[in-house]
């Protein structure tokens, strides 16, 4: 992106839904702009008044990926070790194989491992692993789904309780011991998905919720992972179908309405409880 080039005299065609070039000279760069992005600037600073959060789709990755040295280089140099990082594209510990083996402990481990020997920042991490059968889409065998990582000597789950690939989490109320502390509000199954059951999640990532505490923070907060269904099977926009084919909306409009419709129903939860 941001590279320029000379003027370019060609054939303009159309096939397949795009428009493209075919030039009749060679093509000469005018600007080279193939220097990476610039790094964030933002910091962790280790405790709850400044948490550094990230999100990277990381590709079907599996342990053996070529690409994930590069995935951890670009978290360590380009994010700078975010204290909570949301990942999605996490394949199960065998890759695109289809051996029935959901768990994605190996992929992860990897990951980390490879983080930490550029940075030497140790993370941990969390996640749900699908039911077996390729039930939440991506490429067939792999067992796709959504993961954090975080940095356990910043933050760390609050009230852990893993769930399965069909607990459904709900918002537990505070409640308020003997001596006036209040616990809570907690989530029955942290990590845990939103609504596993729904149709909605039909050959696609259930959401992973989650329920946080940072360092010297008095009060939990959370987080929705979500990978909704892809826009495959929609058309270009300069396409011969008229009007185009936009992939995948209607689904992912219900996906994105049982997600904040369990959303509101959390914060009303905390909000009840909170004033407890």
């Amino acid at each position: 992106m941001g590279d320029q080039l000379e003027d370019i005299i060609g054939v303009v065609q159309q096939a397949y839904g795009f428009y493209s070039i075919l030039p009749l000279t060679a093509v000469k760069v005018k600007v080279n702009a193939s220097v990476a992005a610039s790094p964030t600037s933002l910091r962790s600073r280790g405790q709850c008044n400044a948490i550094t959060v990230g999100s990277y789709n990381v590709q079907n990755l599996a342990p053996t990926s070529a690409h994930l040295p590069k995935v951890a280089a670009h978290l360590v140099n380009y994010l700078h070790t975010p204290d909570l990082i949301f990942i999605q594209e996490v394949q199960d510990d065998s890759g695109p194989t289809d051996d029935g083996v959901v768990s994605a402990n190996a992929t992860l481990t990897a990951l980390t491992n490879a983080i930490y020997e550029l940075s030497k920042v140790k993370y941990s991490f969390a996640s749900v692993d699908p039911a077996p059968g390729n039930l939440d889409g991506g490429q067939p065998g792999g067992n796709i789904r959504q993961a954090y990582l975080y940095r356990p000597d910043v933050i760390s789950l609050y009230k852990p309780n893993q769930g399965g690939a069909n607990d459904a989490t709900q918002v537990v109320p505070a409640t308020k011991s003997k001596g006036s502390t209040v616990t809570g509000p907690s989530l029955s199954f942290n990590p845990g998905r939103i609504e596993p059951a729904s149709d909605a999640w039909k050959g696609s990532r259930k959401p992973l919720a989650a329920a946080w505490t940072a360092k010297k923070a008095k009060k939990p907060f959370y987080t929705v992972n979500v990978h909704w269904s892809s826009k495959g099977g929609g058309t270009s926009l300069h396409g011969d179908i008229r009007p185009p084919i936009n992939g995948a909306l209607n689904v992912r409009i219900t996906q994105a309405n049982v997600t904040g419709v369990s959303i509101s129903h959390w914060v009303v939860l905390c909000t009840i409880s909170d004033a407890r």
